[in-house]
């Protein structure tokens, strides 16, 4: 059995490694993503609450309404703190399995030159096999022709 057809399961396994790290990091870059806009969600309504409530204070407000607002608020940054923590984390999570994914390409990438190497070297081999085979027959109807005509 040739070398490089040996060799050929092996590179399936890493072919299929390198795919399933590749839909791991897809799937952690989805999330991230999804983390991202959560985040994203709770600053906007920050915002608008902040806003809404500057409005309605320059109406008037109590002071039951105020100290609402403020532990209300207080609420929402500590959801806003904890929200950008998990995006940290996520993102170092995708991070991490692009890293994973980007070495599982690469070692699959190496394989096939190993294989490619060897399936040139294996082609040349039996090219220079055929060549002298033809080198010999045509040796051999010469020398037999020479004789013929001795």
């Amino acid at each position: 059995m040739k070398r490089a057809t040996r060799l050929a399961p092996v590179k399936k396994i890493m072919d299929d490694v390198e795919r399933r790290m590749a839909e791991q990091s897809a799937v952690a870059a989805r999330v991230l993503q999804g983390g991202e806009q959560k985040l994203q969600d709770l600053l906007s309504y920050r915002d608008d609450y902040s806003h809404g409530f500057v409005r309605r204070a320059g109406q008037g407000i109590g002071a039951h309404d105020l100290v609402d607002y403020q532990a209300f608020m207080r609420r929402l940054d500590v959801a806003i703190e904890q929200q950008t923590q998990i995006v940290d984390q996520l993102r170092s999570e995708r991070d991490a399995q692009h890293r994973l994914w980007q070495q599982a390409a690469q070692r699959a990438k190496s394989m096939s030159h190993v294989m490619e190497r060897w399936q040139i070297a294996e082609q040349l081999k039996v090219a220079k096999r055929e060549q002298r085979e033809i080198d010999e027959r045509a040796q051999r109807h010469s020398a037999a022709r020479y004789e013929r005509s001795q």
